[in-house]
């Protein structure tokens, strides 16, 4: 087993593959000091390891092949927070920083398809407030989805802005009609 492992570090940002006993086997790719990686994740058949790489402005996802060792490299307008590989191992499902909008000054993102084949993108959704965390099916059907969100006072947690927060799971059932096109059917629930 293989085990795939970033480093947050601002000191010593790098992508690194070890072996399940824990002995290093490479360093995928290393940063300069100050930079920002994600956490690295394996495609559905772990010939492949993708990270985003934050760079100002713009965030590039890089996709290192295992067998052939060679990176590729998509170059995106905006940060990423996290991704996801879609099961097909053709898309990578993200959200990316919305820099225009804001709404009770929680910052919005948008979710995001990539196709890696061809390097398209396409707006699953748009303007989503508060985004903790999300987990994606292992079918790619649902995703759901941890929001924070405000809550009138008094309540029990207040957080250090004097305000009030809970959190809320939302679930989007995902549909890829078309994984040629793209083309999706979103519902919430």
């Amino acid at each position: 087993d293989i085990l795939v492992v970033s480093s947050m570090s601002v000191f010593e940002p790098r992508v690194m593959l070890y072996g399940a006993n824990g002995t290093r086997l490479m360093t995928i790719a290393e940063f300069k000091q100050g930079d920002f990686i994600s956490s690295a994740r394996f495609n559905p058949n772990r010939s492949k390891i993708a990270f985003t790489h934050a760079m100002g402005l713009s965030s590039q996802l890089e996709i290192f092949d295992l067998k052939s060792r060679a990176t590729q490299d998509f170059q995106f307008q905006g940060n990423f927070t996290d991704f996801d590989w879609m099961p097909d191992g053709n898309h990578n499902i993200y959200f990316m920083f919305h820099p225009n909008y804001f709404e009770s000054d929680l910052p919005a993102y948008q979710l995001r398809i990539h196709d890696l084949r061809i390097g398209s993108e396409i707006v699953i959704q748009d303007n989503i407030t508060g985004l903790q965390y999300f987990d994606l099916s292992q079918d790619g059907k649902t995703l759901l989805i941890v929001q924070q969100v405000r809550e009138e006072q008094p309540c029990e947690n207040i957080s250090i802005d004097g305000r009030c927060y809970t959190d809320e799971i939302v679930s989007l059932k995902l549909g890829l009609n078309n994984p040629e096109d793209n083309s999706t059917d979103l519902h919430s629930e």
